[in-house]
């Protein structure tokens, strides 16, 4: 029974080692069927009584599977635009070393013109027709591909199984080792993405999507494909760069690949904060606090090295002393005045005093709200309050104080010229009713008379002397001009129409301000970039948001990596209120925008702004939205 047990064993060993043996390779190649040209559809192979699919891939230009001599398999091949092939096929093998070769040509469900027709019976002859010659299209080009993983802290390289799929079956895969790091593939060109999935021994899988749809020049680098045995613990100590003690602030971490925030928290604790990320992704690492000036740069670029407990250290500098350039004039002269300068700060109470003929330079300590009184024999003493925190990041804050003469100034022989003022909504260009017009003398700060004139307001003002004029209507903003009498009567502008901008009753919370921090990523010489203004400033403000630090920041960062790049900044607005204020606005918006660049070490000569307030609309001023489009700041790189 044993011999026999035996006996049977042996000869079922043998019998499956000669099934295996009978198992042959065979290559299935597709073209069509008139341009003979190679597609790579997708291809079903099924054995007899089977729901399964043969296992195959693509090797080049053929779809390579293990068949058996004397199985009928149903063959089906689909791709886009070509008639659905379903035949059964049975093969043997080939008597050479080569595999066997299966073409079989597909149908295009719309042949070409030229393309002779299909053989048929003919019931009459007919005269022969003459058909162009088919022309062969060489197979699709291939790409060249190397790939390397490594190790995601140590950077080192390890062994690794790599796999290239697509939805057309293709595939290429290959094992690398540690002393042979590199795995190489020849891909077709395909409009479909690959598949690229990495497995190592101890580390997370790794897949990620591949397009190769178009040829690269030259000779392409290895691909980097980092795997980790886990997350890492990054650790942000958040310091001051003058003093090095610990400093609350805003901490975020922003997932690049997708723009999510993973991290925000504001005063963060003791200045550190431990947080587990994926050594595969890409982080941007964001900080902010009050008075200091903002952080934002890449992990990688942030750390030396990551490891599995990894320290960050970001250091932030003061924005910088902030100064008041103090000085006074004769306001009827224009002429420098020795003064005092008394100054008074609101939450301590502290008084300083500084005499100066000259300006004079006073250092701000705290952020406070500073009263300043300026004194000089002679002339009437001039109070004004200046907030020390609204002062921006220029650093040096001017304040020249007018002070207007006690005694008694002669009279001038210059002319007096009638000038009108057309009070208009800005929207409407309708008269406002009830409009307040007040025309103060720069020199001698007197108010001026003015008198209705039917719809109008109407004053007689000396040409050589410069006025203020303030608007004030209910349901307006209030609008303030400066007027240079003699140059107003040169250009003959003797009627002038003050346009008010109407105030927006809504109680609707403020739109989200969208920013995209990566739109400078990819400019090039020529093309023109334009930005929303309420991204960067405030409605009738040039003061900078610092929403806008990040995008700006990363500007910066593109023009010092292509030292060969020029930007013109161009500030835009809508037609609502008075154009010249319009145009002084848009100009010093781009003024301040080419500062901040400046400041991040952009050379001025590479930086041109302007500003054409409403001149140059891109969309009629008829609608809110479309008034919205034309307030814009413009970036034209050249």
């Amino acid at each position: 029974m044993k011999r026999f047990f035996c006996f049977f064993l042996l000869s079922f060993v043998g019998c499956t080692s000669s099934f295996a043996q009978n198992e042959f390779e065979v290559g299935i190649e597709v073209k069509d069927k008139y341009t003979k040209r190679i597609l790579i559809p997708i291809i079903s192979v099924l054995a007899p009584n089977s729901p399964t699919e043969l296992t195959g891939q693509m090797n080049y230009d053929q779809y390579v599977i293990t068949a058996k001599p004397d199985i009928n398999y149903l063959i089906v091949v689909a791709f886009q635009e070509y008639k659905t092939y379903r035949q059964t096929h049975t093969f043997t093998k080939s008597n050479t070393n080569s595999r066997t070769l299966l073409t079989i040509e597909l149908e295009p469900l719309v042949p070409p013109k030229n393309a002779a027709p299909i053989p048929q019976k003919p019931q009459e002859p007919s005269k022969p027709i003459q058909t162009a010659p088919a022309t062969v299209v060489s197979a699709p080009p291939k790409q060249e591909l190397t790939f390397q993983a490594v190790d995601a802290l140590t950077g080192m390289p390890i062994a690794a199984e790599f796999l290239l799929t697509n939805d057309l079956k293709e595939s290429y895969s290959g094992t690398t080792r540690a002393t042979d790091a590199t795995f190489s593939a020849r891909v077709s060109l395909q409009p479909r993405p690959y598949t690229l999935t990495v497995n190592a021994k101890g580390y997370r899988s790794h897949a990620s999507k591949l397009s190769v749809s178009v040829p690269l020049a030259g000779n392409q680098p290895v691909q980097i494909i980092k795997l980790s045995k886990g997350d890492i613990v990054l650790r942000i100590k958040v310091l001051e760069e003058q003093t090095g003690k610990p400093i609350p602030a805003t901490l975020r971490i922003v997932n690049e690949s997708d723009n999510r925030e993973l991290f925000n928290q504001k005063n963060s604790f003791n200045g550190q904060i431990p947080i587990s990320l994926n050594p595969n992704g890409r982080y941007m690492i964001e900080t902010e606090a009050k008075g200091y000036m903002p952080f934002r740069k890449e992990l990688e670029k942030a750390v030396e090295k990551l490891s599995e407990t990894t320290p960050l250290t970001i250091r932030l500098s003061k924005i910088g002393d902030i100064f008041l350039n103090l000085s006074a004039i004769n306001a009827a002269t224009g002429q420098r005045v020795a003064a005092t300068f008394k100054i008074t700060a609101s939450l301590t109470g502290q008084v300083t005093q500084l005499k100066s003929a000259l300006p004079i330079k006073h250092k701000i300590v705290e952020p406070d709200i500073y009263q300043i009184e300026t004194i000089a024999p002679g002339f009437a003493s001039l109070k004004a309050e200046i907030d020390a925190e609204e002062i921006s990041v220029g650093q040096v804050f001017n304040y020249e104080a007018k002070l207007v003469p006690t005694t008694k100034q002669p009279t001038t022989n210059a002319p007096l010229e009638t000038f009108r003022f057309a009070i208009l909504d800005g929207q409407s260009q309708k008269p406002v009713p009830n409009a307040r017009l007040k025309i103060i003398n720069e020199a001698t700060q007197k108010v001026i008379t003015t008198k209705p004139a039917g719809q109008l307001k109407e004053t007689r003002l000396k040409t050589d002397q410069t006025y203020l004029i303030e608007v004030e209507a209910k349901g307006f903003e209030k609008t303030t001009m400066k007027m240079a009498a003699a140059e107003w009567a040169n250009r003959g502008e003797f009627l002038t129409n003050i346009s008010l901008v109407p105030l927006v009753k809504t109680t609707a919370p403020p739109a989200t301000r969208v920013i995209n921090e990566k739109i400078f990523d990819n400019i090039k010489a020529g093309q023109s970039v334009s930005i929303e203004d309420n991204i960067y400033f405030d409605q009738s403000s040039y003061i900078l948001r610092t929403e806008a630090y990040g995008q700006l920041l990363r500007l910066a960062a593109v023009m010092t990596k292509n030292p060969d790049i020029n930007i013109e900044i161009v500030g835009h607005t809508d037609n609502v209120g008075d154009a010249r204020l319009n145009k002084i606005l848009s100009e010093q918006r781009a003024k301040v925008i080419a500062n901040f660049l400046g400041n991040e070490g952009i050379n001025e000569s590479r930086l041109i702004y302007r500003g054409e307030g409403s001149t140059k609309p891109i969309a009629p001023n008829d609608t809110d939205e479309n008034r919205r489009r034309n307030r814009r700041v413009q970036f034209l790189i050249k």
